[in-house]
């Protein structure tokens, strides 16, 4: 598998779709998701499907099955971290 740079938005995560799901059910458009391998005992990847499923760290995933589990990506945060000067 190949590292891709991303080409579409990354999933949003929805109410109620926080939760592992068959691969079966993940978007093949580009979206960008987390995937689990089995073989894998690190931590989630994220990966998207573009003639196949590629990860973000493709040594991780080069060998075994393909992912079974996807996930949406988290809403990244609203707001923007505190400067170092006004948390002192």
């Amino acid at each position: 598998m190949k590292c891709a740079l991303p080409t579409t938005e990354p999933a949003k995560a929805e109410e109620g779709l926080m939760e592992w799901q068959p691969i079966e059910t993940a978007p093949k458009d580009g979206t960008w998701v987390l995937l689990w391998w089995p073989h894998l005992h690190h931590a989630p990847q994220t990966g998207q499907y573009s003639y196949g499923w590629h990860c973000h760290v493709p040594s991780f995933a080069d060998e075994g099955p393909g992912p079974l589990n996807w996930m949406p990506l988290p809403v990244p945060p609203t707001t923007e971290p505190a400067k170092a000067e006004e948390a002192q």
